[in-house]
């Protein structure tokens, strides 16, 4: 074996004098066999360590050129889910919604995500439709009327000048909509009470709820995702309210999974009541969610005269029914009548009141009407 070895290069004798001479850091020994021991070792230091070092350099450029490519599919891939470019809404007093929105739409969060918004009501004791609601005045036996603004947030200007409307005021606003958090706390540090404005899918194909909007067919996750995304858009409000919705508002299955997080986060509902056929206060009062309903649209007539006929419905039902709950928009029509209306509103025998303070009166059940 020795000899066979040694005929393939450097037997067991041939190691031990190669020892020898490394360990006498010579190049030369008594022997010429000495020598070319000593070559034969240098040889292959040197080629190994030339070997090493390319590894080295060739690992780092793939790991180098790796990274790269990932970065530039993140960077290509867009966002966790795509979509449409969201155009317009189909409420005539609004701007483009692409106008008021962040320069990239925002990704899914997951259902297992940290709670966001308000936490349960269990966290202090004290649910946030209570401990988020503006002082009231006390009625002392006047008909109270609360009014709500809707879609807020998107026409800036606009929403500036409604917050500038006598108070208190229900301000809400859309969760698309840019700077929304900083926009609601304005609005809430000027004395007005706040809720959400949740995009919900509407009937027919050409009203357009805005982005990201609650389907009815969405699984059950992504539903869920979307809401708790909207609930952490803004802070200390007191609930949420539908921002159309037709076909989702009518749908149980779809309603009882948004009142089952409204009922864990402590928040109340207010029912647009965009479609006779909703089953909002059902499946609010099923959950033990305290909800109200809109009586009266002030500006589903974009004019002068038809607003000041709708605040005198108003006027007329808190009369009959101890209360009313308006709805208007930030339009120029609807802010004009408005602001010289709520100057007198007092005067003329009625509390103005903000939500919350109807949902304590408990008068949360009655039919709206036009």
């Amino acid at each position: 074996m020795a000899r066979g070895a040694e005929g393939h290069g450097v037997g067991w004798r041939s190691l031990s004098r190669l020892m020898g001479v490394l360990r006498s850091g010579r190049p030369w020994g008594r022997r010429r066999g000495d020598r070319r021991l000593w070559l034969v070792w240098r040889g292959v230091w040197l080629f190994g360590g030339v070997f090493s070092a390319g590894l080295a350099i060739g690992t780092s450029v793939g790991l180098l050129l790796g990274s790269g490519g990932a970065s530039r599919g993140l960077a290509t891939g867009g966002t966790a889910e795509g979509g449409p470019t969201w155009e317009s809404v189909s409420d005539p007093g609004l701007p483009p919604v692409a106008a008021a929105l962040p320069d990239s739409p925002p990704a899914a969060v997951p259902a297992s995500a940290s709670r966001p918004g308000p936490p349960p009501a269990a966290a202090s004791g004290v649910p946030p439709w209570q401990r988020y609601a503006v002082a009231a005045v006390h009625a002392d036996g006047r008909p109270m009327i609360a009014v709500v603004m809707d879609d807020l947030g998107v026409d800036r200007p606009r929403t500036a000048r409604t917050i500038a409307l006598r108070r208190p005021l229900t301000m809400a606003f859309l969760p698309y909509a840019r700077d929304v958090a900083a926009q609601a706390a304005h609005a809430r540090a000027a004395g007005h009470e706040l809720i959400v404005h949740l995009p919900m899918e509407p009937d027919g194909t050409n009203a357009d709820p805005g982005p990201r909007p609650l389907l009815v067919g969405l699984p059950r996750e992504e539903l869920l995702a979307r809401l708790g995304a909207d609930l952490a858009t803004i802070g200390e409000y007191v609930g949420v309210s539908n921002h159309m919705g037709s076909r989702f508002t009518s749908d149980p299955e779809a309603m009882a999974l948004v009142m089952g997080v409204l009922k864990e986060r402590g928040l109340a509902f207010l029912d647009s009541r965009t479609a006779p056929t909703t089953v909002g206060a059902e499946v609010a009062e099923r959950f033990g969610v305290p909800f109200a309903q809109r009586d009266v649209f002030l500006d589903n007539e974009d004019s002068p005269a038809a607003i000041r006929r709708q605040i005198q419905t108003v006027e007329d039902t808190a009369r009959q029914h101890g209360y009313a709950i308006a709805i208007g928009h930030p339009r120029d029509a609807t802010l004009e009548a408005l602001a010289e209306w709520l100057g007198t509103v007092e005067g003329r025998g009625f509390a103005l009141v903000p939500l919350s303070a109807v949902l304590r009166a408990g008068g949360t059940v009655r039919a709206a009407q036009r």
